[in-house]
């Protein structure tokens, strides 16, 4: 046994000599020396390139470095490991190939992954949301696994110029010249692994789809040329090799075909895609969203009040039963760290009378507040509606301390989604309090994030009420009579004054620079706006509008549409996919 295997091991040397040289030396350092440095320190790491550096930030330069940025996990590190080791044993003849086009290769992805991100999120965001993808955007990549995993495909369907006409499959151990499958199975199983360590299946899926489009249209190219010539082939070659002349000149010439047929390949390359993709299908399946609401950190006030407007409607009856089903879908929430208010200063509201005579029964720690005070000084309206919920929500009440975090809805956006829709304000409440500094003994600090935003419009707000008298002076100077905002200036909508702040964008409510935050998987970023993906709030009640003077509203902004500002710099994004 001892022989054979010595036997084996002096096969393997002679079958496969390692070539060095300045180019391949060149090309392991390229990924040994990141993989190094991240692991040493992430903060000595290049970027990764997401679809989003682009789109949305007009950013190129994640691209440009992305092939040489460290790894993100260990599992990445491995995957680094074994692209070292197959450019350790990258053939002479094959070297020039891998630096010249590798990064071309990459470019190609890059700009692929863009296209694809740009219709997988904006594109069918709101056209046909099951389509939205939040991952098409976010996933990083880096590194040299996608180069490798298109260049060795093209390799073994006989694309890639090589001096060795007889080369097809770069990393074969011995002779296995009978076996024309074994050289594709080989480069499919190097992007699959790539793909499956380094968590990047829209990065790796798309480099495979490249790959097979560069075998589609050479195979076109030479179908173009042979009419040109007018020569009829059986079969085009597949492998075109190029031979150095005496003069240190490459001559491109046909190998005779070793390669398979394009339909072949075609087929082992979709199997291969969707056995890429199928363990990251399967883990949404069985995702389970058990992420816990945080506690509040002062025991004697609740961590969260979901503060619901509401205004009468024409259809009461209709009215009643939305109001019933908004309400319904949050109380899996309540608890002794979290309540739910109804606020209006409508002084007749038969749809309320009706929703508080349900649930008075049924559930009574949920709060009915008719505001009847009158306000000669102010204009009637969304302005002081809102302005007078968040003084009314802020103020100490009896038995009721204020909460340290206020989410404000209206009274036709039930939480949607199910469990994954619960969690994903689990997440949210959990991102807000995470940026809390770490204060002294007997000092609780405001947190850094103060916001967050799970639905459409001005629903789905989560705010921390040390911004609630900002809103409120802001509104208010909206509704006076005698307004002092600048003459000539055309009056932002009171949803529109809610976002400006809740996005840094108003100069009362500006995020600090300086600070920093964990996201979700610990790393510590900027400490903007926290929003879901997609929308996990319905807008049931779209089509029946509370202005009389209105025949309808637009049915817009339902259930698991993508978040308006998804993809934006500055805000922390919670993935939901479903």
């Amino acid at each position: 046994m001892l022989l054979s295997v010595s036997w084996n091991l002096r096969q393997f040397q002679t079958a496969r000599p390692v070539d060095f040289s300045w180019t391949k030396l060149l090309l392991v350092a390229s990924v040994v020396l990141p993989t190094i440095l991240a692991l040493y320190d992430t903060e000595w790491s290049l970027p990764s390139f997401t679809p989003r550096d682009y789109l949305h930030d007009a950013k190129i330069i994640s691209l440009l470095v992305a092939p040489f940025a460290g790894p993100q996990r260990i599992s990445a590190a491995l995957s680094r490991i074994i692209q070292a080791a197959l450019l350790v044993r990258l053939p002479l003849s094959l070297q020039a190939s891998y630096a010249g086009y590798g990064y071309v290769i990459w470019l190609g992805v890059g700009l692929a992954r863009m296209v694809v991100g740009q219709v997988f999120t904006v594109s069918v965001g709101w056209a046909f949301p099951p389509l939205f993808r939040h991952w098409a955007l976010y996933e990083p990549s880096g590194g040299f696994g996608p180069m490798i995993a298109v260049l060795s495909i093209l390799q073994a369907n006989g694309i890639l110029p090589t001096e060795d006409p007889n080369l097809v499959d770069p990393w074969k151990f011995g002779n296995h010249s009978s076996d024309t499958n074994r050289p594709l199975l080989v480069a499919l199983l190097i992007a699959t692994l790539f793909c499956w360590l380094e968590l990047a299946p829209w990065t790796y899926g798309v480099a495979l789809l490249l790959a097979m489009c560069l075998q589609i249209l050479r195979r076109v190219r030479h179908g173009l040329r042979s009419r040109q010539h007018k020569s009829v082939v059986a079969e085009l070659p597949d492998v075109v090799t190029s031979k150095p002349t005496s003069d240190g000149h490459l001559v491109v010439t046909p190998s005779g075909g070793r390669g398979l047929s394009l339909q072949k390949s075609i087929i082992l390359g979709l199997v291969s895609f969707a056995l890429m993709e199928l363990p990251f299908n399967l883990a949404g399946q069985f995702r389970r969203y058990n992420s816990p609401m945080p506690p509040s950190p002062f025991p004697s006030k609740p961590l969260l009040e979901i503060l619901v407007l509401t205004y009468p409607r024409s259809d009461v009856a209709k009215h009643t039963a939305i109001m019933e089903t908004t309400l319904n879908s949050y109380l899996p929430f309540l608890s002794s760290e979290t309540r739910l208010s109804v606020y209006t200063q409508s002084q007749s509201h038969p749809a309320l009378e009706n929703t508080k005579r349900y649930f008075s029964s049924s559930m009574p720690n949920i709060t009915f507040h008719v505001n009847r005070n009158k306000y000669p000084d102010a204009i009637d309206g969304h302005y002081l509606h809102l302005s007078e919920a968040f003084r009314w929500v802020s103020d100490q009440r009896p038995d009721h301390e204020p909460a340290e975090w206020i989410m404000l809805i209206e009274d036709d956006f039930p939480l949607c989604g199910g469990e994954v829709g619960y969690n994903a304000v689990r997440e949210a409440m959990g991102l807000l309090e995470a940026s809390r500094p770490t204060s002294t003994p007997g000092q609780i600090l405001p947190p850094h994030r103060r916001a967050a935003w799970i639905g459409p419009g001005g629903s789905g707000i989560v705010i921390h009420h040390t911004w609630l008298s900002i809103l409120q002076l802001l509104l208010r100077t909206h509704a006076d009579t005698h307004s002092k905002l600048p003459s000539g200036e055309t009056p932002r909508a009171p949803d529109q004054i809610v976002q400006d702040c809740i996005l840094g964008r108003d100069p009362f409510c500006r995020y600090p620079n300086e600070r920093v935050c964990p996201d979700l998987s610990g790393r510590l970023g900027e400490c903007g706006l926290v929003i879901t993906a997609r929308q996990v709030m319905d807008h049931i009640g779209g089509m029946l509008t509370t202005n009389p003077n209105k025949s309808g509203n637009s049915d817009k902004w339902r259930c698991g549409w993508r978040h308006a500002y998804h993809g934006h710099h500055g805000v922390e994004v919670i993935p939901v996919d479903w």
